[in-house]
């Protein structure tokens, strides 16, 4: 389990890409668990409204990722590379969601608590680089193209569906 976690930080990290994983259903559904874990505690520190709202604004969120890489795998004919792939995203995703939580704790919650201060700011927009980075990172070696590409298609992904979601939630 450990050995598969590191995987998961070394493609966070530009390492590995997702061929270093095994195309695994089961490890699949662990990575989606382990993600729904880190998610939920996510909505508790810092809800976005009620929780509910905020876990349905999560759910959605997930279920655009699995479309996402089902979407761009087959228009670039390799569906075959999806369980790792996607496997590859949720545990991307399970690494920098971890590092989100200590920023998280830190936040204001009500506006009478003030204010992110300009380090929270920075350190939440690096974040956000850092996981549509890692998105293309991901997609670059799933699809077989150049990093440019990717990181349209990722940057495309993220800021759709950000404004998507604002919209519904």
């Amino acid at each position: 389990m450990s050995a598969i976690f590191f995987r998961f930080i070394e493609i966070a990290l530009f390492r590995k890409g997702p061929q270093d994983l095994p195309a695994s259903g089961f490890l699949l559904g662990l990575a989606l668990a382990l993600y729904a874990v880190v998610l939920t505690i996510s909505v508790f520190m810092f809800p976005v409204g009620d929780i509910s709202r905020s876990a349905a604004r999560s759910l959605a969120s997930v279920v655009s990722e699995f479309l996402l890489v089902w979407v761009v795998l087959l228009a670039f004919n390799m569906g075959q590379r999806f369980l790792q792939t996607m496997t590859a995203v949720l545990g991307v995703d399970i690494v920098i969601g971890l590092a989100f939580i200590p920023l998280l704790a830190s936040l204001p919650l009500t506006p009478d608590q003030g204010q992110a201060s300009g380090f929270q700011t920075l350190v939440y927009l690096g974040l956000m680089a850092w996981a549509v980075m890692a998105l293309a990172w991901i997609l670059r070696h799933a699809i077989n193209v150049s990093l440019l590409t990717s990181a349209a298609i990722s940057l495309s992904y993220y800021i759709s569906v950000n404004w998507l979601l604002a919209q519904l939630f």
